[in-house]
């Protein structure tokens, strides 16, 4: 009798005991929930970010007028070349690019046509320049480089023609005059080598421009 006494106060135990325990494993599920959703939020924020650093980082080495890589850029990966043409005792060859008469015609036709000619000079180059491992940068002002990895001078001479022939048959001219742009080409080739620098093949490249134009 003692025993059925308690049946009532011992189910309504075990009845909030039942609801504790839903209530328990609800808030459980929720906390899992948001959990995962917090994992989720981090993982698109993580994304995010590296996908923005990773635009910055292609944007600082590229020439935000033309496009092409700029000098820095260039210059890493000539050192990077270098080193592995000196690996592999293959050759490696560069094209440095004036565009001819440049300064006269940037002052007397005016700022935007000298930018809409840099544009048009490093996309033909660009063009020209088809491999995946050829680098094209501008250098400096005028002045464009085209890195060749794996290429003999005959080799790199044919796409200095090729680039200097493109340019001048486009017939590229600012508005409301017949003053065409050409540019000069210096072509030089070295193979990789311990004691060589590969400032020596810019120096080489540079000494092969002045004498063409």
């Amino acid at each position: 009798m003692i025993g059925a006494e308690y049946t009532p106060w011992l189910a309504a135990l075990v009845g909030v005991a039942l609801i504790m325990g839903a209530l328990y494993r609800w808030r459980l599920r929720v906390l899992r929930y948001q959990q995962g959703e917090l994992m989720r939020l981090v993982r698109e924020r993580t994304q995010q970010l590296e996908e923005a650093n990773r635009k910055l980082a292609q944007i600082s080495y590229l020439d935000a007028l033309t496009g092409v890589s700029n000098r820095r850029s260039f210059e890493e990966e000539l050192s990077m070349e270098w080193r592995r043409a000196t690996r592999t005792g293959s050759r490696l060859s560069l094209l440095m690019i004036d565009i001819d008469g440049f300064k006269p015609y940037n002052d007397s036709l005016g700022h935007q046509a000298g930018d809409a000619g840099l544009r048009d000079v490093a996309r033909i180059i660009d063009e020209g320049a088809r491999r995946a491992g050829d680098i094209v940068a501008r250098y400096g002002g005028d002045e464009f480089a085209v890195l060749l990895t794996d290429t003999d001078l005959p080799g790199a001479m044919a796409l200095a023609e090729r680039i200097r022939e493109t340019i001048e048959a486009r017939g590229l001219r600012a508005p409301s005059t017949q003053v065409a742009i050409t540019v000069s080409i210096g072509v030089a080739t070295m193979t990789g080598s311990e004691d060589g620098e590969p400032s020596a093949l810019v120096r080489a490249a540079d000494g092969a421009l002045y004498h063409a134009k």
